[in-house]
């Protein structure tokens, strides 16, 4: 019982890890985009959306539809 319970907690540790690895690959790129592009003009919208995930505010990736909804009610 308590090997399930065990495997099972480091099964959904492994996942979180990953997610936390790719968010801060998200980071890293944007913040070299954002170096690369200071000089060329982007629009607004498009500076705004690489400042947000540079800054690590960005949600997801979401499994299931429940996760993306408990995401946008924290």
């Amino acid at each position: 019982m308590i090997n399930a319970m065990l495997t099972k907690r480091v099964a959904l540790l492994e996942e979180e890890m990953h997610s936390v690895k790719s968010m801060l690959s998200m980071q890293r790129w944007a913040m070299r985009a954002l170096q690369k592009t200071r000089s060329k003009k982007l629009p607004r919208g498009l500076r705004v959306a690489i400042q947000e995930v540079a800054e690590g505010k960005i949600e997801g990736p979401f499994n299931s539809v429940d996760e993306f909804m408990a995401g946008l009610k924290s």
